[in-house]
C-alpha cells in the first residue's frame, strides 16, 4: 500500500492525496505530549477577551477553534493554511456560521493582510515546509501591533530518537527522512530570526514529544519508500526495520522521541 510523503506538506494539493495528510493532523491531536506543547503555546499568546489572533499553517483549524473560545466574546482568529483542501477541511469543521472564527488561503511568506492589526500570532510545525522561513516571522511580525506576541513551535528532527536493533540502518533512514525538509534546521535558528525580524523579550522552551508506533509510521512511512530509489536502503530493510519497530511495540519496549522548541517575541 502506497503511503503518501509527509514531507510534502507545503504542496498538499499538488499531491491529490489530502486524506492521508488530514489523517495524519487528526493523529497529531491524539498525542498528549503534543497536546501539552499546544496548551502552552496558548499561554504564552497571553490570550484574552476580544483579542484578533493570527494562525498561521492552521491545517484543519484544530488550534483556532480552541483558541476562539479563549477570545470569547468579542474576539475574533483568523486562520491561514496554503492548502486549499486543508482550509476546506477546517471550514466543514466549523460547524454553524460562527463569526470569531475564519478560514482562508494564503501564503505565510506573503501575508495578504493589514499591518498592525492583530494582537498575537501562533505558528507549529510550519516553518519546516518553507524554504525562507525568514521570510513568514518578518510578515508575521508586520502584521502584529506594538505589543503583540508570536509564539512558535518547531521540531528538531535530526534530533529524532528511534530505540532499533539496526543502529545503523536507522542513523540511514532518518538522516533520510529529515534530509527531504525544506527547513530541517529552522527550530535551531528560531531564537535568531526572532531577533532579526526586530522582536524582544524572546524566549526558548524546550519541549519533548514521545511518539507511539502509529504516529511514527505515519510520518516516516511515505518518505521511507524513496529510500530505495535514493540508494540509501532496499525495500526489503525497509521493511525488516520497520518490523523490528513493530516487534518492540508489542513487546512494550518501544520507544521513539523528539525535542522541539516553543520561541515566544513581542514585538516592541
Amino acid at each position: 500500500m502506497h503511503h503518501e510523503d509527509l514531507m510534502n506538506f507545503d504542496r498538499i494539493d499538488e499531491t491529490g492525496n489530502p486524506a492521508d495528510f488530514i489523517a495524519f493532523l487528526e493523529a497529531v491531536s491524539r498525542n498528549d505530549d503534543i497536546m501539552a506543547m499546544k496548551r502552552r503555546t496558548y499561554e504564552l499568546l497571553a490570550i484574552k477577551a476580544g483579542q484578533r489572533i493570527l494562525e498561521v499553517g492552521c491545517g484543519i483549524g484544530e488550534d483556532a477553534r480552541r483558541i476562539s473560545k479563549m477570545i470569547s466574546p468579542g474576539g475574533c482568529v483568523i486562520g491561514i493554511d496554503k492548502s486549499v483542501a486543508l482550509v476546506s477541511e477546517a471550514r466543514s469543521r466549523n460547524g454553524p456560521k460562527d463569526g470569531s472564527i475564519e478560514f482562508v488561503v494564503g501564503d505565510a511568506t506573503a501575508l495578504d493582510l493589514e499591518s498592525g492589526t492583530f494582537d498575537a500570532c501562533r505558528i507549529e510545525r510550519t516553518l519546516i515546509h518553507i524554504p525562507e522561513p525568514a521570510d513568514a516571522i518578518s510578515e508575521m511580525v508586520r502584521v502584529l501591533h506594538s505589543g503583540g506576541r508570536l509564539v512558535a513551535y518547531e521540531p528538531d528532527l535530526e534530533a529524532f530518537l528511534v530505540d532499533s536493533s539496526y543502529r545503523e540502518l536507522t542513523r540511514r533512514l532518518l538522516a533520510f527522512w529529515y534530509g527531504q525538509l525544506r527547513c530541517g534546521w529552522v527550530a535551531r535558528h528560531l531564537p535568531a530570526l526572532f531577533k532579526e525580524s526586530g522582536l524582544v523579550e524572546i524566549k526558548v522552551e524546550p519541549h519533548a514529544i514521545i511518539y507511539d508506533f502509529d504516529l511514527l509510521y505515519r510520518s516516516l512511512s511515505g518518505t521511507l519508500e524513496r529510500a530505495a530509489e535514493a540508494g540509501v536502503a532496499t525495500a526489503t530493510e525497509v521493511s525488516d526495520w520497520f518490523e523490528d519497530l513493530a516487534r518492540a511495540r508489542d513487546n512494550d519496549t518501544f520507544l521513539c522521541a523528539n525535542m522541539g522548541y516553543i520561541v515566544t517575541g513581542r514585538k516592541p
